[in-house]
């Protein structure tokens, strides 16, 4: 049952770590979104140069694979818990 404890404890961790990464991506979203705002005479040129393109892929594979390890790691935390729950009864 420590095991399970250290694990959930290990997992809980992860899932801190990957919600940290995501808040630090969505502040750099919303900066490439106030500089879409404050530069728009330059959104042709940027677009027709793929900056924006690479800048908007580069978060939605971050931000999918963020998402992805703290979905992984909520199913580890659920798994062992209901074990856990089964040992107990």
């Amino acid at each position: 049952m420590l095991n399970n404890l250290n694990e959930i404890n290990d997992q809980a961790a992860g899932i801190s770590t990957n919600l940290e990464m995501i808040f630090g991506q969505m502040e750099f979203f919303g900066e490439l979104i106030n500089d879409m705002d404050l530069h728009s005479d330059m959104l042709p040129v940027l677009f027709e140069n793929g900056l924006i393109q690479r800048k908007l892929g580069a978060i939605y594979y971050l931000l999918s694979m963020q998402l992805s390890e703290v979905q992984k790691a909520e199913q580890i935390i659920s798994e062992l818990s209901s074990h856990k729950n089964k040992i107990l009864k």
